[in-house]
C-alpha cells in the first residue's frame, strides 16, 4: 500500500511539473518547440499563430519540414556547438519566408537539435535593417555631394570613402582617393614617424575637446591646412571598424603666393581676455610650426612659448640659464622679425620656455615655471612640457604654445586647456 501511495505521489508531481512546464511553453510570448529524438512533440500559440499551421500539421514532424538554415552547407549547423542563435527562415503555411533567430535549449537525449527551441521573429528587425541601408545610401550621396570635406578611413588608414570637396580640396580626380592610404595626404616628414590614421584617431578622443588642425600637401605638392573633428566607428564587439572624418579649409595665401594657415576662423576666441594681439599670435604660432616641421639641423626639437601677461608669467617662472635676450634693443626682440624667428630655431634647444608679451617682445627664453601642475588634468600621452605651460596658464591671462619633440605637433593651451592642435 505504501508502495502504491508514494508511486502515486511521485507520479502526481511529475504531472503537476508537466503541467506547470506546459502552461509557462504556453504562456510565452517567444514561440517554442520541443523536439525530441529529431521529432516535434510540443508547439505553442505564439508559434502556430505566427506560422499559420494548426498544431496537428506541427507535432509529429521533423523541423525540417518548417526551417530553412543559413550558413549549413554541410548540414553540420546542430553539430558545431555554438552559444550564438541559429540563423534561419521559417516557411509559413501560406509560403511566405519568415526570417527567425533560434536558441536551442539540448536535451538529455544527446542527439543534436534535441530540446527546446526558442525561435525570434525577425521580419521587423529585417524591416528596419533595410529601411537603415537604404538611409545609409541616401545620406552617403549627400556626404559625397557636400562642400564639407569628408573622408573614411579603415583602422589600417586605408581610406574608403572620400567626397567631392575632398577630392577637389586635394587635387584628386573623383573616387581616385579611395584604396589610397591616407598617408598620401600628409608630408613625409609626418608620415615618417607615426601612421596618420592615428592622428585621426587622437581627434575622435573624447578626453579632449582640441580641434585638431593637421598640415596636408596636394597632389601637385602644395600645402594646405584643415581642421577636423572625427569619431571612431565601432562594431557590436568594440571592435574599431572605421574613423570618420569632417574638416573646413583653413588654407590662406600671403602676398608672395605661398600656403600658409588661416587663424582667423579661430584666433579671435583664444585672445578674448588677453593682451595678446593677432600678429603676435600668427607670428608666434608659425615660429612653432617651422620648429615643429624643421626642427635644429635635422634633428627634432621640442621647446614651449608662454604669450601675453608677461609680467605675471615672469613672476611664476625663474630663469635656468642667463637670459640671451637681456640688454637688446626692442626692435631685436620682436617675434614678427623674421629674422628674430629663425633665432628662435636655435634658443628652442635650450633647456625651458620662451615668454612673449602681448605686443610681441622677447622677454626670455630658458625660463623654468613653477607653478604647481596638479592643478591641471590633460589627456593622457602629454608630458611635462604640456603641464607646466597649462598650469601656468591656468592662473595668468597668457596664453602657452607647445611643440611636442616627437612629431612636432603644436598644441595651443589656454586656461589651463589645450583648445587647438597643429599638426
Amino acid at each position: 500500500m505504501r508502495q502504491v501511495q508514494g508511486r502515486s505521489k511521485v507520479e502526481r508531481s511529475l504531472r503537476d511539473d508537466y503541467d506547470h512546464h506546459n502552461r509557462v511553453i504556453s504562456s510565452m510570448p517567444l514561440s517554442c518547440l520541443e523536439i525530441d529524438n529529431g521529432i516535434i512533440t510540443r508547439t505553442n500559440p505564439a508559434f502556430l499563430q505566427m506560422s499559420g499551421y494548426d498544431e496537428h500539421e506541427v507535432i509529429g514532424c521533423s523541423p525540417a519540414s518548417f526551417f530553412l538554415w543559413q550558413d549549413d552547407t554541410d548540414g553540420s549547423i546542430f553539430t558545431s556547438p555554438s552559444s550564438k542563435p541559429l540563423e534561419g527562415v521559417i516557411r509559413e503555411k501560406l509560403g511566405v519566408d519568415i526570417p527567425c533567430h533560434v536558441m536551442i535549449n539540448p536535451g538529455d537525449s544527446g542527439i543534436p537539435g534535441d530540446g527546446i527551441w526558442f525561435i525570434e521573429d525577425r521580419r521587423e528587425y529585417t524591416s528596419l535593417s533595410s529601411v537603415l541601408k537604404e538611409t545609409e545610401y541616401e545620406c552617403r550621396e549627400q556626404l559625397y555631394l557636400a562642400e564639407t570635406i569628408v573622408i573614411r578611413l579603415l583602422p589600417d588608414g586605408t581610406i574608403s570613402f572620400a567626397n567631392l570637396s575632398a577630392s577637389k580640396c586635394f587635387g584628386y580626380d573623383p573616387g581616385t582617393l579611395t584604396g589610397s592610404p591616407v598617408s598620401v595626404l600628409f608630408p613625409p616628414v609626418v608620415t615618417a614617424d607615426e601612421n596618420p590614421a592615428d592622428l585621426f584617431l587622437e581627434v575622435s578622443d573624447s578626453s579632449s575637446s582640441a580641434l585638431h588642425i593637421f598640415e596636408h600637401c596636394k597632389k601637385n605638392g602644395g600645402h594646405l591646412w584643415i581642421a577636423w573633428t572625427s569619431r571612431g566607428l565601432y562594431n557590436a564587439e568594440n571592435e574599431l571598424t572605421g574613423v570618420i572624418c569632417v574638416g573646413t579649409d583653413m588654407t590662406e595665401y600671403a602676398s608672395n603666393g605661398r600656403e600658409r594657415i588661416s587663424t582667423r576662423a579661430w584666433r579671435d576666441r583664444i585672445l578674448t581676455s588677453t593682451d595678446i594681439t593677432p600678429e603676435v599670435f600668427d607670428a608666434v604660432l608659425q615660429a612653432c610650426m617651422e620648429i615643429g616641421r624643421e626642427g635644429r639641423e635635422g634633428k627634432p626639437v621640442g621647446t614651449s612659448f608662454i604669450v601675453g601677461d608677461a609680467d605675471e608669467v615672469l613672476k611664476l617662472s625663474r630663469q635656468l640659464i642667463l637670459n640671451p635676450f637681456s640688454g637688446h634693443p626692442p626692435e631685436l626682440r620682436m617675434v614678427s622679425v623674421p629674422d628674430v624667428r629663425e633665432m628662435l630655431k636655435e634658443y628652442a634647444l635650450l633647456d625651458g620656455a620662451f615668454v612673449v608679451s602681448g605686443e610681441g617682445l622677447l622677454e626670455a627664453a630658458g625660463r623654468y615655471i613653477t607653478v604647481d601642475t596638479s592643478l591641471v588634468s590633460l589627456p593622457k600621452g602629454m608630458g611635462t612640457r604640456h603641464s607646466s605651460v597649462a598650469a601656468l596658464t591656468s592662473v595668468t591671462d597668457s596664453v602657452g604654445f607647445v611643440v611636442s619633440e616627437s612629431g612636432g605637433k603644436v598644441s595651443i593651451i589656454k586656461k589651463g586647456r589645450i583648445v587647438k592642435v597643429i599638426a
